[in-house]
């Protein structure tokens, strides 16, 4: 395992076997499994994220190479963020699922993205929306007309339960975009559309 902070380069030993601060520059290590060669490595917290993405999406070595390679080329660098490398896959797959009209694949890229952005504190709402809407596109390619919220229950925020069980022509949904609730008062979104028929 690198014996280094992912943020200041400082030497650290012993090396963090957990999340823990770095005892030169204070920011946070965290440690992961690299998923192509299964040993330990120190990373940050956009890493760490991204790393954990790789697995939910079941990104290949081969992909994660191919990527690397491109933006290291593009970008004349000798090695990309992990984050960037992910995010360009992530990318990728989207305009592939865009080409085959495969919104369910969309929809998901999407929703991953979102949440990706939300756990780093930055702004995701636009990509939530996209994500809600490739699910109404996906109903819409596949005969459905109408949509019903559904919301997480007892653990949804007060607007959201306001729109549990509403029924909304597809149209109507991608017109006035009633889920996600911007302002979610948990923060994250977690209504989503019902096939209604």
């Amino acid at each position: 395992m690198n014996n280094k902070c992912p943020h200041c380069k400082a030497t650290l030993d012993p090396v963090p076997q957990r999340k823990k601060k770095c005892p030169s520059c204070g920011k946070d290590i965290y440690v992961r499994t690299n998923p192509f060669k299964g040993v330990k490595i120190l990373v940050n917290h956009t890493d760490a994220l991204s790393i954990d993405v790789i697995s939910t999406l079941g990104i290949t070595e081969k992909e994660y190479r191919a990527e690397s390679g491109e933006l290291a080329r593009k970008f004349k660098m000798a090695t990309p963020l992990i984050g960037d490398v992910v995010w360009g896959i992530i990318g990728k797959r989207q305009l592939d699922s865009f080409k085959r009209k495969d919104w369910q694949q969309a929809k998901m890229l999407y929703w991953e993205q979102a949440r990706l952005l939300h756990q780093m504190g930055k702004d995701f709402f636009r990509v939530l929306q996209e994500s809600a809407k490739c699910e109404l596109y996906h109903y819409q390619a596949t005969g459905i007309d109408k949509a019903e919220i559904l919301t997480a229950g007892e653990t949804s925020c007060s607007k959201c339960q306001s729109l549990h069980g509403k029924i909304f022509t597809i149209t109507e949904a991608l017109e006035t975009m009633p889920i996600p609730v911007k302002d979610c008062e948990n923060g994250f979104c977690r209504c989503l559309y019902l096939p209604k028929r």
